[in-house]
């Protein structure tokens, strides 16, 4: 916490690595000492963020760590949070403009709404066809002769997956 805050007034523009830096630090859990250097920290970084998304994830983030949190530091994430929304208002999305929001972040290819959703992987044969393509019936000249083989129908394979 020492370091980010001796960091933050000589640099005019902050980078993603320190943003990066400071949103795993939200992650650890600070001593009693250091919590008010935190949300001191916190706050003048992010009243001056420009990226909206960005303060938007931030207190996503705190919001979360408050109900884990002793009573103290859970209070001063809540008055941070309060003044930041006073700083910046476009930070809260009303229902009416939330339509128009998601728009111009898909236009703009901005974060994907979804992203909070778990990831999907596909398995790949050795070709780097997807097998469920694979099993509904596109087979390679290479699965042809492994027929011979071992498995003699598509059903054998769909079953081993």
């Amino acid at each position: 916490v020492k370091c980010l805050s001796l960091i933050l007034p000589f640099s005019d523009s902050l980078s993603d690595r320190f943003y990066a830096t400071l949103y795993r630090k939200l992650l650890d859990h600070a001593p009693s000492t250091a919590q008010h250097q935190l949300l001191d920290l916190l706050w003048k970084t992010l009243k001056t963020d420009q990226v909206v998304t960005r303060v938007r994830a931030f207190v996503k983030r705190l919001l979360q760590i408050a109900t884990s949190e002793s009573a103290g530091f859970s209070a001063g994430i809540l008055i941070l949070v309060s003044r930041l929304i006073e700083a910046k208002p476009q930070l809260i999305v009303r229902e009416r403009d939330a339509q128009s929001e998601i728009e111009r972040s898909e236009g703009s290819g901005g974060m994907d709404m979804e992203d909070d959703e778990e990831e999907r992987y596909v398995d790949l044969d050795d070709d780097g066809i997807p097998l469920e393509r694979r099993i509904k019936g596109e087979k390679k000249e290479k699965d042809e002769e492994e027929e011979g083989e071992g498995l003699e129908s598509e059903d054998e394979v769909s079953i081993l997956i």
